[in-house]
């Protein structure tokens, strides 16, 4: 009888030995797979945080740009001094997926843009004085009508109008590069 007792003690024993092995490996494992989801997510959250674009309160971010829609009622002159007050510029409108962005948070205002022909009557430059590659003009614009409009502000709808620069707009936007 005590050989088979030794027997099936040392099968007991083998088979708990060989569960708490088991056990061991499982939890081997469900460590390295959690240490390996943890390193991945702080991985993403790091390339988020590397790659977010963050723009100053009251800015709207798009396409590495941070954009300021002002709501104060002024002239053509002091839109582009306030924008140079907040180191931004009056907007240079480069392309259609920008006015797209500009005019679908215009909430149907007039904003001034950056565009003049101050220097000579009908060469419209941006105020970095670089020319114009892209444009929206209003149909029949620009027109100088009745005369003296050297500055250019956008409608509601997207659309471009020259007008006098002493005359109030709803506003004007800025834009400036984001900061990481």
């Amino acid at each position: 009888m005590s050989l088979l007792f030794a027997a099936v003690f040392t099968s007991k024993a083998a088979e708990q030995r060989d569960c708490g092995r088991k056990s061991l490996v499982i939890l081997y494992v469900l460590v390295g797979a959690s240490l390996l989801v943890s390193a991945a997510a702080i991985v993403l959250i790091l390339l988020k945080v590397a790659t977010r674009s963050i723009c100053p309160a009251g800015w709207l971010p798009n396409a590495g740009n941070c954009y300021y829609f002002s709501t104060v009622r002024k002239n053509w002159s002091y839109a582009k001094q306030a924008c140079k007050d907040q180191c931004a510029q009056l907007i240079i409108i480069e392309n259609q997926q920008e006015q797209e962005f500009l005019t679908k948070n215009s909430n149907g205002k007039n904003y001034w843009i950056g565009l003049n022909d101050i220097n000579k009557e009908g060469t419209f430059k941006w105020i970095d004085d670089s020319s114009v590659s892209y444009s929206n003009w209003n149909k029949g614009e620009p027109n100088n009508h009745p005369s003296d409009e050297d500055c250019v502000h956008m409608y509601g709808y997207g659309k471009w109008n020259d007008a006098s620069c002493g005359m109030n707009q709803d506003g004007w936007i800025c834009e400036k590069k984001c900061t990481c």
